[in-house]
């Protein structure tokens, strides 16, 4: 060490300068420390935000495809029961989304005062009659066998008839072998769903309810659906070839033999017997060849039966 550094302090003001760059050194490293450990610290702390973020994001995901689901399986089965079995559907949803059939034919307004019963009621309103589908076409095969030459025709006539007093829609669908089976006044036996109406002709000794004074028998057979309401599917009109051969040899045989006709077909689509004679419904013919006030007074309200 030389005489001036000794002079100087030289060597301590060395380590000195030396102490205070180690020292500031030391500073600049843990300053710089510390700011990566912040930096770890932000980083780390927005790793823990965005975990849980993205779990509620595929939370939210899985809530809405199940949503979705659920949405587009109960639209689905709701779309299936409307249009499998539209009767299900509340009445006015149904009328709202335009699901109820339209009647092919309007029943007309009828006034005056009359006698008219039904042969049957509905169960679960007897004030309401069972009728016809308004929302379906009656079809409507003819036997002309053992029939009058104009059998056909006078049937045709007659159905045009209840049609326009009924506003039911029938459907001439021609001529057939088929003979008929009753097990009952008005219970056509043997008949399915989605067989024609059967109009026909035959002797007491084919079919037993003509003995007597009995020119013609008629009724339809009905089915009931889930919620107890009846419905006419298929029927028979089978009338007595011996008293149509008698009535048109006589004068004014036609008409009756016309009036029988209409009364049997009455039957068919679902009035009953009545005790006024002025009601071509009377059980027994006093003259009459054509529907009484209380007649149509009943048939209207039989062509404005459900839609199904």
């Amino acid at each position: 060490m030389s005489f001036l550094d000794r002079v100087t302090l030289g060597p301590a003001r060395r380590r000195r300068r030396l102490l205070r760059r180690m020292r500031a050194l030391d500073r600049e490293i843990a300053r710089e420390r510390g700011r990566e450990h912040h930096r770890d610290h932000e980083v780390a702390a927005a790793h823990r935000r965005r975990v849980p973020a993205r779990r509620a994001r595929g939370v939210v995901r899985e809530l809405v495809h199940t949503l979705v689901v659920v949405t587009v399986t109960v639209v689905l089965t709701a779309t299936a029961i409307a249009f499998l079995s539209p009767h299900l559907v509340p009445e006015p949803i149904a009328g709202a989304l335009g699901l109820r059939p339209a009647p092919l034919g309007q029943a007309p307004e009828v006034s005056g005062t009359g006698s008219h019963t039904f042969l049957q009621r509905q169960r679960t309103d007897p004030e309401a009659p069972v009728a016809y589908d308004p929302c379906r076409e009656i079809h409507v095969e003819i036997n002309p066998d053992q029939g009058p030459d104009d059998a056909v025709e006078m049937v045709q006539e007659a159905m045009t008839t209840v049609g326009e007093a009924t506003g039911l829609q029938f459907v001439y669908d021609g001529t057939t072998d088929d003979r008929p089976h009753w097990s009952g006044p008005t219970r056509p036996f043997g008949l399915g769903r989605q067989d024609p109406v059967l109009v026909s002709f035959a002797t007491s000794e084919e079919v037993s309810e003509l003995k007597g004074r009995i020119a013609g028998i008629g009724g339809s057979a009905s089915v009931t659906d889930e919620r107890g309401h009846a419905r006419y599917v298929t029927g028979q009109v089978t009338l007595d070839a011996d008293s149509f051969d008698s009535l048109l040899d006589q004068s004014g045989g036609e008409e009756r033999a016309r009036a029988i006709v209409l009364h049997e077909l009455g039957h068919l689509v679902g009035l009953g017997h009545v005790e006024d004679e002025s009601e071509l419904m009377h059980a027994r013919n006093t003259g009459r060849t054509d529907f009484g006030p209380g007649d149509r007074i009943g048939l209207a309200e039989l062509g404005q039966g459900r839609c199904f």
